[in-house]
């Protein structure tokens, strides 16, 4: 991953943020392989958003579905 040695390079903090029902870029495959990577790293902050999708869009259900990104209203908790 290229955004991986990018940030192994980075010396400033990095905040990695990951809604857990996206269904595109899947929070518990993706958040290991970045915290493995970067185990040597110092100042990452991970946050996980239970209820948000791939657009931090609030939903219910374990894995979002297409039809939520015709309603792009940012969650909340997000701003």
């Amino acid at each position: 991953m290229k955004a991986v040695e990018m940030s192994k390079e980075q010396k400033t903090p990095l905040f990695i943020i990951q809604g857990e029902r996206d269904y595109q870029v899947q929070s518990k495959i993706e958040i290991p392989l970045w915290k493995e990577q970067l185990k040597e790293r110092g100042n990452v902050d991970y946050r996980l958003y239970p209820k948000l999708n791939h657009f931090f869009t609030e939903g219910d259900g374990e894995i979002s579905k297409p039809d939520e990104y015709y309603v792009l209203l940012i969650s909340p908790s997000m701003l």
